[in-house]
């Protein structure tokens, strides 16, 4: 995995602040959204600016992601953070990594959301117990994945050079275990 250098090193103590503070920190993130035209919609949050649309066969213009796309970018890349901080923080011989997420819903009845799918794919010469380490302390560590894992099944697949090493469901029956 390709990192910064002194990056790298503002992850490892923000690690050690972390941990001493678990139970004080309160965050928060803020969006700012307006219309446009139509569905196309302008979002501003933390200097970014993103256009929200919908495709030309739900009405939209498709000027941009629609506001679903945007949700399952967002959960996946905050379950992908999380195995890039923990690499990071292990030292971890892991020199590439990537993530297909799947977000199935019924469209039609209960308009929820049914499950999440992860295939994550890494690269590198790390031994299979820590690929499987790996990924629950990235569970554990990611918002979106231990919130949405309270409604409907989160199953990760994860792969090292190829080959699956483990793959895990948690689920409203299974809860996440609190970091430590």
């Amino acid at each position: 995995m390709r990192t910064i250098p002194h990056l790298k090193d503002v992850v490892k103590e923000r690690e050690k602040t972390r941990v001493s503070s678990i139970g004080r920190d309160i965050g928060t993130k803020r969006a700012d959204i307006r219309n446009i035209e139509h569905l196309r919609h302008e979002a501003k949050a933390h200097g970014f600016t993103l256009t929200v649309d919908e495709p030309p066969e739900r009405g939209g213009t498709h000027q941009g992601l629609d506001p679903l796309g945007y949700f399952v970018v967002g959960a996946a890349s905050c379950f992908l953070n999380q195995f890039a901080r923990v690499i990071m923080i292990r030292d971890l011989k892991i020199d590439d990594l990537e993530i297909t997420a799947r977000a199935h819903y019924d469209m039609a009845k209960t308009r929820d959301f049914i499950d999440f799918i992860y295939d994550v794919r890494l690269k590198g010469s790390e031994s299979d117990e820590n690929v499987k380490e790996l990924l629950l302390e990235a569970e554990r560590r990611c918002f979106t994945h231990r919130t949405l894992g309270k409604a409907i099944p989160m199953t990760s697949n994860v792969s090292l050079n190829g080959t699956l090493v483990t793959s895990h469901t948690v689920g409203p029956e299974t809860a996440i275990p609190a970091s430590a």
